[in-house]
């Protein structure tokens, strides 16, 4: 004899739901998150095209690898060097500079002398280059 067949429903939880809100709260916290961001400088590279027109309305900074400094073709000494970036950048009525430094400059060399180009007002700084010999040209 059979009293009441128990017909137990299985208790089914739908998590559909509950991984949707997961996500969500997840994308959230990607969004608002705050990123460490390494100090550092500025640098705006230069566009490259086959038909480009050097311009001329920067300051030209180089360095060599004896140590000797060059301010559009005239030496400067490090001492000094802030102080005739900021002369150049006023006298010449713009803001950028382009720094050329020999490949085997001390990368120490490089940043001082970007760091004073900051600190003499210049808000563009491009970094020359030469093409390479075996790069295949631009189409």
């Amino acid at each position: 004899m059979k009293f009441g067949a128990s017909t137990r429903r299985k208790a089914l939880i739908n998590i559909t739901s509950l991984i949707d809100v997961v996500f969500l709260l997840l994308l959230f916290y990607v969004v608002t998150s705050t990123f460490l961001e390494r100090s550092g400088l500025d640098l705006t590279l230069p566009a490259a095209s086959t038909t480009g027109v050097a311009r001329r309305d920067e300051v030209t900074l180089e360095l060599d690898e004896r140590g000797r400094t060059w301010l559009d073709g005239r030496p400067v000494d490090q001492a000094s060097l802030e102080s005739a970036l900021s002369e150049a950048l006023s006298a010449g009525g713009t803001e950028r500079v382009v720094l050329e430094a020999d490949e085997r400059v001390s990368h120490g060399r490089v940043v001082e002398a970007m760091d004073a180009a900051r600190r003499a007002g210049a808000s563009g700084l491009v970094v020359g280059t030469r093409p390479r010999e075996d790069a295949a040209p631009a189409p």
